[in-house]
């Protein structure tokens, strides 16, 4: 998988686990960004602001999620886990299952 691909997913990631933690504009910037898939110039429009205050806004946001995680460690662990059921569970049905109750 590439690694820009690796990275945004890793940046999904963080802001489920850590989204809340954020302020409410850099949330719904990173949100519009990362869930919806918006370019700047598209958000730069929606918030009335500009490209580099969107990537501003992201950049900060990055950062903030990153250090939450180094400091909690959820993300990590949750990687641990899927990474143990991976190997553990040779039966697809059951894993399957375990990735439903655990997502």
């Amino acid at each position: 998988m590439n690694n820009a691909i690796d990275k945004r997913l890793e940046i999904n990631e963080l802001l489920r686990i850590y989204g809340a933690l954020l302020t409410p504009r850099q949330r719904e910037i990173m949100l519009r960004r990362y869930t919806d898939d918006c370019s700047f110039g598209e958000l730069a429009i929606e918030f009335n602001i500009t490209r580099q205050a969107v990537l501003n806004f992201e950049n900060k946001a990055v950062r903030s999620l990153c250090k939450y995680e180094k400091r909690l460690g959820v993300y990590e662990r949750e990687q641990k886990i899927r990474n143990l059921f991976e190997k553990t569970f040779i039966d697809e049905h059951a894993r399957t299952a375990l990735y439903e109750v655990f997502g």
